[in-house]
């Protein structure tokens, strides 16, 4: 009697191929594992340095806000210290005023507004138009407040002039000056002669002479001002 064996050879393949492909798997799984160990341990020794990379931006943050927060007060301190007011700049500025020069506050303090007196005596003066006071300056305001003699208008000093106010009003007419009739002979009263006499061809002097009378009655007469109506 034969003994048929062929059911045994035909299952061993596929015993052999299960085997296989479980074995296949296993060493996938293993890598895998192996795989997510690895990335596991590197994150964990990278996070430490990325750490210390993320909080040194702002420990430099802190130190530099730090610097520049004391700087900024430092400035602060110097913007806000006070610059003691000065007795003598007080006085010039009373000065001024008197001479109808000087406008603003009576503060101690050199400002533009007294800048701008210092200009203002200077040409009433005939000087050089500086804005700070020099021993020629400081005669001339002591000359004019002895005597009144203000280029502003305005001082209870000095009588306002019937001449100087028919002067302002003729200027006025020819639309060279534009401002109060005081009767006293003022900066804008002196720019307006110095108009008229830029319109007539005239040396620019902004006091009245012979020849800026004959221009100004010229123009009058046949009201050919250079300004416009």
């Amino acid at each position: 009697m034969t003994t048929n064996t062929t059911t045994t050879n035909s299952t061993t393949p596929n015993s052999t191929h299960k085997t296989s492909r479980r074995l296949v798997a296993a060493i996938v799984a293993g890598g895998l594992a192996i795989a997510g160990i690895t990335a596991a341990v590197t994150m964990t020794l990278e996070t430490p340095a990325a750490h210390a990379q993320t909080t040194s931006p702002a420990s430099s943050s802190s130190s530099t806000t730090s610097h520049t927060g004391s700087t900024t007060h430092h400035g602060d301190h110097h913007s806000h210290h006070a610059v003691t007011p000065s007795q003598s700049t007080k006085t010039l500025q009373s000065q001024l005023a008197e001479l109808n020069y000087y406008n603003g506050p009576i503060s101690g303090y050199w400002n533009a507004e007294t800048t701008n007196a210092v200009d203002y005596l200077q040409a009433s003066a005939h000087l050089t138009q500086t804005g700070t006071m020099n021993t020629a300056t400081q005669a001339a305001l002591d000359y004019q407040l002895a005597h009144g003699d203000n280029q502003m208008g305005g001082n209870t000093h000095t009588p306002a002039s019937p001449a100087i106010k028919t002067l302002q009003n003729q200027l006025a007419q020819l639309n060279y000056y534009d401002g109060a009739i005081t009767g006293h002979m003022n900066t804008g009263t002196v720019h307006a002669v110095e108009y008229l006499q830029r319109a007539a061809g005239l040396p620019q002097t902004g006091s009245m002479d012979a020849a800026t009378q004959t221009a100004l009655t010229y123009q009058l007469a046949h009201g050919d001002n250079q300004m416009g109506n």
